[in-house]
């Protein structure tokens, strides 16, 4: 369990979606340490970079093992 911190991932698959006009991001990941499992969450688009793309490197945020915010690594 993760409290607080961040992890390097790799999203796997990532769906828009509209919820009552606001902007949702359905993502898929895979820390890179552990690449065979799959992770799903939801997160709004305020917590994302622009245009994430499958297969972008990233650095998942958590705080009380859940993901607060995504950014893209260079």
């Amino acid at each position: 369990m993760i409290l607080s911190g961040t992890r390097p991932a790799v999203i796997q698959a990532v769906q828009a979606v509209s919820l009552h006009g606001s902007i949702f991001y359905d993502v898929t990941f895979a820390h890179d340490d552990q690449p065979e499992r799959l992770i799903k969450a939801r997160l709004g688009s305020e917590v994302m970079y622009a245009n994430p793309q499958a297969g972008d490197q990233v650095t998942i945020s958590y705080l009380m093992n859940m993901p607060t915010q995504v950014s893209k690594r260079d």
